[in-house]
């Protein structure tokens, strides 16, 4: 008595201990996040002291007593506060200073989203001048489901995929502040962050053993300026302006900070109200579907009724974005903006080879800024064109590859910009003032 157990003792114990679990005990999910879906329903795991779990789907949301999902403690995890049903999300706008009605539509959608995984999860990309409440906001923002401990958000954008890997697999939402530039790698990385995907990574002490990370997050985004310009990211991304805060209404962080808190179950209880609307109108809206961002579409359906906004607000704030979004990588390519400026002046249709092409724009960009930034080659043309098709084709330019046995010409001509999803207007917003 007293004495402890030697460590032959302690392995044998602890080997019996795994031989049952693995063999007599009925096999249970684990989650190392905050949110798991089991049964065709959604649970969030609120870390605090009594392991709260909350059940919720498009019957409702409830306390569950006994969770069909075990879920990880881990010390980075801090507590949610028990949500209060009678909450309204209003108190939220306090906190990241969003004072346009559609952009706070778009980001109570973006929120919703975070709690119900699954489909790909949306980039939240929030830009602003210094002194607009970038990091703030973000940090608001990731807390209001998914709080840490440790460190507001990420400090900066990892240039190594194995650091943004693991701290994604312990949360829902992946924060990064203060992004200045977003390589082609990072850019492909946080694609399969946003999608979903496996990680592959070298395991640690060996040359040869690999581990896949499955990893899929709501990412946010915070920058001066416009970082995200990659086709295939701003594809997934939401883009918001934050406009800068007076003087006179400044608060300070610990305000702001006590604020949040006091409030936090409010916001919590109204954003899990929201999402049980949303969840009933997911699978029976006939909203339009959207190529990459389909269940956000649906979801929003869901978020616009709850909160009165008109019918076709979250369609029209996507297809405002769309527009921005393909502003970004025309402006950002060489050979899109060139070729705007070109055909806009020209106005006929062009037929001829990629060579011809690449003559005409590097006349007609001679006397630009962007004279020395076109391709060098007929096949680097061809695939700055290819990045770019899409985003042309939706501001109205269309590009047309015809190939044949013995050559390749490229047609290009002006044509309407198409409608997005049977909209009327692409650009009347009226209906979300």
């Amino acid at each position: 008595m007293g004495e402890g157990l030697t460590s032959e003792s302690m392995n044998t114990v602890l080997a019996t201990v795994h031989a049952i679990a693995a063999h007599d005990s009925p096999e249970m999910p684990i989650s190392q996040q905050r949110i798991a879906v089991f049964g065709g329903r959604y649970y969030l795991y609120l870390a605090d002291e009594t392991q709260t779990v909350i059940e919720y789907s498009g019957a409702g949301w409830h306390i569950c007593e006994n969770s069909p999902v075990k879920f990880v403690f881990d010390k980075y995890k801090a507590p949610l506060p028990i949500p209060r049903r009678e909450g309204k999300i209003d108190k939220l706008w306090d906190f990241p200073r969003i004072s346009d009605r559609a952009d706070r539509l778009i980001v109570a959608a973006v929120m919703v989203k975070g709690l119900v995984p699954g489909g790909t999860d949306p980039i939240l990309a929030i830009s602003g001048y210094a002194g607009s409440g970038k990091t703030t906001s973000a940090n608001h923002l990731r807390s209001l489901i998914d709080p840490f401990t440790k460190g507001k958000v990420l400090s900066k954008l990892p240039e190594s995929s194995d650091r943004i890997a693991i701290h994604a697999q312990r949360r829902r939402i992946l924060a990064i502040d203060n992004v200045s530039h977003i390589s082609a790698d990072r850019s492909d990385f946080l694609c399969t962050v946003s999608t979903g995907g496996g990680i592959s990574k070298r395991e640690l002490f060996s040359n040869q053993e690999e581990i896949i990370l499955d990893v899929q997050n709501l990412i946010i985004l915070t920058s001066i300026g416009n970082v995200v310009t990659k086709p295939d990211l701003l594809e997934r991304s939401i883009v918001i302006d934050l406009a800068r805060i007076t003087p006179e209404d400044r608060e300070s962080e610990s305000d702001l900070a006590n604020g949040f808190d006091r409030y936090h179950g409010d916001i919590l209880g109204d954003l899990l109200n929201i999402t049980v609307v949303a969840l009933q109108h997911r699978d029976t809206t006939n909203c339009p579907k959207y190529t990459r961002m389909a269940e956000f579409a649906h979801l929003g359906e869901g978020v616009q009724e709850y909160l009165k906004y008109a019918i076709g607000s979250v369609e029209n704030r996507m297809a405002v974005g769309v527009d921005t979004a393909n502003e970004i990588v025309i402006e950002s390519s060489p050979v899109a903006s060139t070729l705007r400026s070109w055909i806009s002046t020209n106005k006929e249709a062009w037929q001829g080879s990629a060579s011809d092409l690449l003559n005409i724009l590097k006349s007609h960009a001679k006397k630009s800024e962007l004279a020395g930034t076109l391709p060098k080659t007929a096949n680097s043309l061809s695939g700055e064109l290819k990045k770019c098709e899409s985003a042309l084709f939706q501001s109205g330019i269309s590009i047309v590859t015809n190939r044949t046995k013995s050559n390749r010409t490229i047609s290009v001509c002006l044509q309407s910009p198409p409608l997005l999803n049977g909209q009327k207007d692409r650009h009347r917003l009226e209906d979300l003032s």
